[in-house]
């Protein structure tokens, strides 16, 4: 786009004066005396032809040097920016980085100062006709309350074409850290209508050396049980250029130090840490991993030394155990017993009643059916409702059952007694269930389990599509999960007393009985309950810079063809660089130069024409 002086473009009325003299020069006859009268008429033609071309030429030389000495003065010049005058009202936009790379500790001057100075510097360059939006952007940490402007190439596009419709900025100014993770994704093409407009990104931080940050916490048991241990796996990394070490880890849990270690990273390495705690508290318990004991120079950022989350442990859970008239409860009972007991004053945590009627099931958070089986279509409907809500159900058959409940709520079937009479080794087991997680650590190393069970008689049980075996005795499925509706059914080919076998005396039936409550229990009570606290965005911990190239293939691909990057010593030249650019590519000298020529070329044809006339 280009601007000329409008008023200055009125002296070209000079250019009708070469004009009028070659006009009133076709006027004038030069009287010549000639012996012969034909001769006169051939010469004549023949003359006046080249005459008038080299004057028509003579005159064109002339007009074309007035219409470029009029250009030259009307000062001409290429705007390609901001689409106005520099006289003229302009639209300013000035977006400003406020994510927490911008915090780096080595930066000196700090990023803030810096920033709030370049913005007034960039104010100061409007008049007050002009309108300017200043634009903070964040760095989105799941806060709602955040807006959703960012300091991402994608943000901008999106921000500059949006922030006022029907008036797109003449100029943008991002005010960042120029970080390069801003810049690597895919970038939207810039609309049209931000054709003319200028770009500038001002880089006002200093080069940050190095930094180490904790990019996640993985809770490894999924299934919290009051009193035991938790798992958890820290990611931590270097996104500096030199091996960082004596890093050190810390894991806090309801505001005290549980565990601690020490880990050494090299240049952009990631590395997970296994950590574990024992609660003391029930509830959502707070916890957070955390480093330190590193320089500046190998940390430049804080933001990101810590990463906070929730652990949901239960502080009570409503047992209902249901049992038919010949059941033994007694071993479920006294596991629970022995469990409430470690947690002494604070309370029954695993508070259970003993029921012998389905009706009001629906006030129990998981349920234990010792022997009670039923044909009743009100005890299969509140058993559905039960398991309908997410909740979780524990069968054991009792010496005589048919599990005619069962075939109408699930999948798993219960077919007749095998005699056995005989030590069954336990195997087939599935380490990585929720509900066996952790369990068997320490073992060989194998699934099995090195106490077998003595068994006089075990039901069959066969599972449906929608169900698994968790464990078998020999090739005998011993415990079937039944995922057919949205709660879990577990279910026991042995009784929970030793009417058929001593499988209550096993290593195993305490803690299973324990993480069954929790896993039964989860969906009712963990629902919305485990947090994912508003952390840091892991993005913002690279600190890397985007150079020269980079930006330049970046914002090629993004439509923008109007920019600057200003950092450095140029941050000084803010000025000069945006007037240049408002102003756009002056040509006046071009103009003179064409004059100039022309001016020559007169002369020449002026002689030459002369020269022959003699």
């Amino acid at each position: 786009m280009s601007y000329i002086n409008p008023y200055m473009l009125a002296a070209l009325v000079a250019a009708a004066i070469p004009v009028i003299l070659h006009l009133l020069n076709l006027q004038k006859v030069e009287k010549m005396e000639f012996s012969s009268i034909m001769l006169i008429k051939e010469i004549r033609k023949s003359r006046f032809r080249k005459l008038r071309i080299r004057q028509f030429l003579l005159m064109l030389i002339r007009l074309l040097t007035i219409v470029f000495l009029v250009l030259a003065f009307a000062g001409p010049y290429f705007r390609d920016i901001s689409g106005k005058g520099s006289g003229m009202r302009k639209t300013g936009l000035i977006i400003i980085d406020t994510s927490y790379s911008v915090n780096a500790v080595n930066n000196s001057p700090g990023f803030k100062e810096t920033a709030e100075r370049t913005v007034g510097n960039i104010i100061s360059l409007f008049s007050s006709s002009d309108n300017v939006v200043k634009q903070y952007a964040y760095v989105s940490t799941g806060d709602s309350s955040v807006p959703e402007h960012r300091p991402d190439l994608n943000s901008i596009i999106r921000t500059a074409g949006e922030q006022n419709p029907g008036n797109v900025p003449d100029e943008v100014y991002v005010v960042t850290d120029m970080q390069k993770i801003n810049f690597e994704d895919n970038p939207d093409i810039a609309s049209g209508k931000l054709s003319d407009t200028r770009f500038y990104f001002l880089d006002v931080s200093s080069p940050v050396t190095g930094n180490v940050s904790v990019n996640n916490v993985f809770v490894e048991t999924r299934i919290p049980n009051p009193g035991n241990t938790i798992r958890l796996r820290t990611a931590v990394k270097n996104d500096g250029a030199g091996t960082v070490s004596g890093i050190r880890l810390k894991l806090f849990a309801g505001g005290m130090l549980k565990s601690e270690t020490l880990i050494d990273l090299k240049p952009g390495e990631r590395k997970e840490t296994e950590l574990e705690f024992i609660p003391d508290n029930t509830g959502l318990v707070t916890c957070r991993t955390e480093i330190g004991g590193m320089s500046p120079n190998d940390n430049a950022l804080k933001e990101d030394d810590s990463f906070s989350f929730g652990i949901f442990i239960p502080e009570k859970i409503n047992i209902g155990i249901l049992k038919g008239s010949s059941a033994d409860t007694r071993y479920i009972t006294a596991v629970f017993d022995a469990a409430n007991a470690k947690f002494g004053t604070a309370g029954r945590v695993y508070d259970y009643t003993q029921i012998t009627s389905a009706s009001y099931i629906s006030k129990y958070d998981a349920l234990f059916i010792a022997g009670y089986d039923s044909k009743s279509p009100a005890d299969y409907d509140s058993l559905k409702s039960f398991l309908d809500k997410g909740k979780g159900v524990f069968v054991f058959p009792s010496d005589n059952y048919s599990g005619e409940l069962l075939k109408k709520t699930g999948s798993v079937i219960f077919g007749g007694k095998t005699a056995a009479g005989k030590e069954l080794k336990l195997s087939g087991i599935r380490p990585y269930e929720p509900l066996f997680e952790g369990m068997f650590r320490g073992k060989s190393g194998t699934d099995d389990i090195s106490q077998p069970v003595r068994v006089s008689a075990i039901y069959e049980i066969m599972a449906g599509s929608n169900a698994y075996p968790l464990l078998s005795a020999a090739s005998i499925p011993l415990l079937v999960l039944d995922r057919t509706n949205y709660g879990a059914v577990i279910v026991s080919s042995l009784p929970a007393d030793e009417t058929m076998s001593d499988f209550v005396k096993n290593e195993i039936f305490a803690p299973l009985v324990l993480r069954s409550a929790v896993y039964l229990s989860f969906n009712g009570l963990y629902q919305n309950k485990n947090s994912n606290f508003i952390n840091h965005d892991t993005l913002e911990s690279v600190t890397a810079k985007a150079g020269g190239d980079f930006l330049k293939d970046v914002l090629g691909k993004s439509g923008i063809k109007n920019y600057d990057v200003i950092g450095g010593s140029d941050a000084g030249n803010l000025e000069m660089i945006v007037n240049g650019n408002r102003k756009g590519k002056s040509v006046w000298i071009y103009a003179v130069i064409v004059a100039l020529l022309l001016v020559v070329s007169e002369l020449l044809a002026v002689r030459k024409l002369y020269r022959n006339r003699d």
